[in-house]
């Protein structure tokens, strides 16, 4: 299997691929489109006192890296989400509350972030506040407010005497500026008085700034580590979460597509019917591929070989012609030849087959006579407009074909005039012609009981040898009833010499049942000239068999091959011509075709 065979799958299933993924991408758009917006809102919370402590250690620091993940599981704890839910009157339970609450640690810090993911823009807002608010109240090992108190007191109290001592520096630095440009010496005295004096007062400011950090420390060393701390609470969003339709949609519609195409090749495997040239069975020929035309089941312009002759469909037809012309040939050489048109099951294209062979080989210059030989479903006089009043069915249950002598005598013993004139009268009054030049058609007629019984008889083996001796029809086309659905067409190919076709719809016809056909047929040792491959896709066949379609010239190649035309196996051999006068040849009616 090469990447031919699998374009060629997908090439078959691309329909599939592109409903699938039409499907897929439609409802992803459909269901992003309709679901109403939804907000998210954040609230970042400190883990520790790297931020009050003035000094943080490494101890302080890893404690609260290890404390932090305690706290991300604390957020979703049911004393929490509860009484979120009591102070807000969410009217939702605790665990509805966790599914839309979730919590990360910001890599390599101690900030956690909790986001609350809600359709309400001002109520996610509160939720996400209020959790941090519970998460902060409820936290087992916090400042008590009194220490908070007098930490903030402290702190405040060392920032005043800091921003004082950077005030008495610069006044101290301005009096020394002023110092060098004084002259006098009562002056001099004075700034030297001065400079004592914030000299002193920067002392003083100092120590009480050490002695106040010595207590802030003092203090936070008390609880240095289990602190959480509110960074920023969370805004209410005024923008929705933003869903990106079109990449989702993309995203649907290419696993849509994947989706299809492996439908297409799992159908593909379970698929067991013939489609291309290498799914008929081994030892039996392939006659012809004919691609579809006109609708299935609708016997309207079926005659594509008559009212179309020029079309790639008549072409396919010719080389079936040939085919089935090269086999009789080949084990026949009589000048001529009954090929019966059958299929393993209905609707697989026989009929329309045999038909348009039938034109393609009057169009050569033969005299053709179509029999329909289907008695359960008749379609001839349909195709070619003809009345189905008398037919088949008439001709087998008269007495003029002598039965009695045929049964006893195995057809050696001929009729008497009297019986070959009434018999001969009988089928010429049953064939109808057509437009047609050269071909003649006898419809299936009225409805038997016993179509199987009646295709049984050796009357059908007088007919046959009729038409060919006494008619003179060089080719005789019938159309038969499926092979797999009743014992018509076995009965009747067995008795008469004939070579077979059978018709197989590409796509629908089961190799099974095709083989079945085939083993049928070869049991009663039919000559089969091989299988037509019928409404196949050209696309595939040429993947597999592609010398075989587009090349019509096959034909007339075959027409004009000089061992056909040298070896003795002429189609028209030297016969009486239809004046009676023997010994004069007949021309190579291959050579005729138009």
């Amino acid at each position: 299997m090469d990447l031919t065979f699998y374009l060629r799958i997908l090439r078959r299933w691309l329909w599939l691929v592109i409903v699938c993924a039409c499907l897929v991408g439609g409802v992803a758009f459909i269901v992003n489109r309709s679901v109403p917006p939804t907000y998210e809102a954040s609230t970042t919370i400190l883990v520790g006192s790297i931020f009050t402590n003035l000094d943080p250690s490494a101890g302080v620091i890893n404690a609260g890296q290890q404390l932090a993940p305690n706290y991300v599981a604390f957020v979703k704890s049911y004393s929490v989400l509860q009484a979120t839910v009591e102070n807000l009157q969410l009217g939702i339970t605790p665990e509805s509350l966790g599914q839309i609450v979730s919590t990360r640690i910001i890599p390599s810090t101690l900030l956690m972030q909790i986001t609350v993911t809600y359709g309400d823009p001002v109520l996610v807002a509160d939720i996400a506040n209020e959790l941090t608010t519970q998460l902060v109240a409820k936290s087992p090992t916090n400042l008590t407010q009194t220490q908070q108190r007098q930490i903030q007191v402290l702190q405040d109290e060392i920032s005043r005497v800091e921003t004082q001592i950077q005030d008495l520096r610069s006044q101290l630095a301005a009096l020394d500026e002023e110092a060098k440009n004084a002259s006098a010496v009562e002056q001099q005295q004075s700034i030297a008085q001065r400079r004592r004096d914030l000299g002193t007062q920067i002392n003083t400011a100092q120590a009480s700034l050490a002695q106040m950090t010595t207590s802030l420390t003092d203090l936070q060393r008390q609880n240095n580590t289990n602190v959480l701390t509110i960074v920023e609470r969370a805004r209410i969003p005024t923008v929705p979460i933003g869903r990106n339709v079109p990449l989702i949609t993309l995203v649907a519609t290419l696993t849509g597509a994947a989706i299809g195409g492996g439908l297409g090749f799992l159908l593909d495997y379970l698929n067991d019917s013939i489609r291309v040239p290498s799914d008929i069975p081994l030892g039996t020929t392939l006659l012809g591929i004919v691609a579809p035309f006109g609708r299935k089941n609708v016997l309207t312009d079926k005659l594509i070989a008559w009212k179309q002759p020029r079309s790639n469909i008549t072409e396919a037809y010719r080389a079936i012609r040939v085919s089935l012309m090269h086999a009789a040939m080949i084990t026949n050489l009589e000048p001529h030849h009954t090929f019966v048109i059958t299929s393993p099951g209905p609707a697989e294209g026989k009929s329309t087959t045999a038909a348009n062979l039938a034109v393609i080989f009057a169009n050569t210059g033969l005299q053709v006579v179509l029999i329909d030989a289907d008695m359960r479903r008749p379609t001839q006089h349909i195709l070619f407009d003809i009345p189905n009043s008398v037919g088949l069915s008439n001709i087998l249950v008269s007495a003029y074909l002598g039965v009695t002598k045929a049964a006893t005598s195995k057809l050696e013993e001929p009729l008497s005039d009297y019986e070959q004139k009434a018999a001969i009268t009988l089928v010429k009054n049953v064939v109808q012609k057509t437009e047609i030049a050269g071909l003649s058609v006898i419809p299936a007629g009225p409805a038997p009981e016993n179509p199987a019984e009646l295709l049984g008889t050796v009357q059908l083996q007088s007919l046959i040898r009729m038409l060919h001796e006494d008619l003179e029809y060089d080719v005789i086309v019938i159309d038969t009833p499926p092979t797999l659905s009743v014992s018509d067409t076995t009965i009747l190919a067995s008795l008469i010499d004939n070579h077979v076709a059978l018709v197989v719809e590409a796509g629908s016809t089961r190799k099974a049942a095709t083989a079945h056909a085939l083993e049928l047929l070869r049991n009663l040792s039919v000559p089969i000239a091989g299988i037509v491959l019928n409404r196949a896709n050209l696309r595939d066949t040429e993947a597999s068999y592609g010398y075989y379609y587009g090349y019509y010239d096959y034909d007339s190649s075959r027409e004009n091959d000089p061992r056909l035309r040298t070896s003795g196996h002429r189609l028209m051999p030297a016969t009486p011509n239809r004046n009676g006068s023997k010994g004069e040849a007949v021309q190579d009616t291959m050579s005729k075709e138009e």
